[in-house]
């Protein structure tokens, strides 16, 4: 099929809205997700499984967002490789929870941000930080050609704070907070990350694009 601007798209029902003439399956490791076009369904189903669906059965596939939700890089490569039909396409778009300072001024929210997602990738062994060349070596390792990796440093939008929760919800989680507890550190936090956002840069995977 033609390949859409997966760039900008953020879920299946977009996907499948810029190619109408394309069969677009979404999965989610929760039922939350829903569709209204007629070419788009969405399925239970987990990354960090053994891949169960037909070899060579898509033409692109394409993923956000799965940092701190993969425990086997290798593996997750593996089965996108051979779940792909010769020529097709695996493109990825993620945002590790890592900052640049861009002044001289302190932003210790974002520091303690990095250090926490740090310390969560360590309990739940799914990594929240990827340095440059990381999905590279391990496309590489499986079989995928002509890959391009694009970054981009931006700045803070609510949909880097939106991100930035759900892990600080998850790591006080885990570390036994009731809910009470982090809606008011919520609260907090969110203001202070959003008076140091001015200070910081988001570095950013805008894309790898490979072929296998």
């Amino acid at each position: 099929m033609e390949q859409p601007d997966t760039t900008q798209l953020a879920s299946g029902s977009k996907v499948a809205r810029a190619a109408e003439s394309a069969t677009v399956l979404g999965i989610d490791i929760a039922p939350v997700q829903s569709a209204t076009e007629p070419n788009c369904w969405f399925e239970f189903d987990n990354v960090n499984w053994e891949w169960a669906r037909t070899p060579q059965s898509f033409d692109l596939i394409w993923g956000s967002k799965l940092l701190g939700n993969v425990n086997n890089w290798p593996r997750m490569f593996q089965g996108a490789y051979k779940g792909l039909m010769p020529g097709g396409f695996l493109e990825l778009y993620d945002t590790p929870f890592s900052y640049l300072s861009v002044s001289d001024q302190e932003a210790p929210s974002w520091k303690s941000v990095s250090q926490q997602a740090h310390e969560l990738g360590k309990k739940t062994n799914c990594s929240f930080s990827i340095a440059p060349g990381m999905y590279m070596r391990h496309m590489v390792a499986v079989g995928f050609v002509d890959i391009k990796e694009t970054w981009e440093t931006t700045e803070v939008t609510q949909f880097v704070l939106h991100d930035v929760e759900n892990m600080l919800r998850l790591s006080w989680h885990l570390q036994g907070v009731e809910n009470k507890g982090i809606w008011a550190r919520l609260a907090d936090w969110r203001g202070r990350l959003e008076s140091e956002a001015g200070n910081v840069k988001v570095r950013q995977l805008l894309q790898a694009d490979v072929a296998s």
